[in-house]
């Protein structure tokens, strides 16, 4: 309810006007504002408890997937499908690199994750990550750009997933291609890398 003066030319108050407003609704809109803030602060708190439960739950059989290559890597020294173990032992590496990253709640938590930037050839990493998944599949990954040093500026392994999804999803679009052909090239102030299939394609809207 809202009461304000009503006043005459010379100043004096004459009346009043009232103006009354149902505010049921909004009264029951603010309940639910409460309900669902408490609701995610409750959710909020599960998460923080599954990820220390996943924290340990996920690297324990990395851990022994690690140390069973590790020997088997030791008994295999003169065998020709050591260079298998080695690159098998570098991504389990790296995804225990990833779990850290991801399972720190703290980092999560303040919307920062640390990146490692770096200088590094992006070629380099590119056929790298074409030999890795090559092993997996039998269509054609074939690289397209240049032989040449082409510097990149950021973390290599974060890039190096992209890169990865990039090339699974290329594969699992485009079961029936032949070849997928993958590209670098500079452009004025950055470097443009590009994956091309025969698979269903991306709408333009999107």
């Amino acid at each position: 309810l809202t009461v304000s003066p009503i006043r005459n030319k010379d100043g004096k108050i004459t009346g009043a006007s009232k103006i009354a407003r149902d505010i049921t609704e909004k009264i029951e809109i603010e309940k639910q504002r409460l309900l669902y803030t408490e609701r995610l602060q409750q959710l909020n708190t599960y998460k923080d408890e599954f990820m220390a439960m996943a924290s340990h739950e996920l690297k324990t059989p990395l851990t022994i997937i690690k140390a069973n290559l590790d020997i088997l890597l030791l008994k295999m020294q003169e065998d020709d499908n050591t260079p298998f173990i080695q690159k098998t032992l570098e991504h389990v590496a790296k995804l225990n690199k990833l779990i850290n990253d991801l399972l720190d709640i703290s980092k999560i938590q303040s919307g920062k994750l640390e990146l490692q930037l770096a200088d590094f050839d992006i070629n380099i990493l590119l056929k790298e990550m074409i030999r890795d998944i090559q092993l997996i599949t039998p269509i054609q990954i074939i690289f397209t750009g240049c032989s040449n040093r082409m510097l990149a500026y950021g973390d290599i392994d974060r890039i190096g997933l992209v890169i990865i999804n990039l090339l699974g999803n290329a594969i699992k679009y485009a079961p029936g291609s032949k070849e997928i052909k993958v590209n670098a090239f500079k452009s004025d102030d950055a470097i443009i890398v590009s994956v091309e299939d025969k698979g269903i394609g991306i709408p333009p809207e999107l």
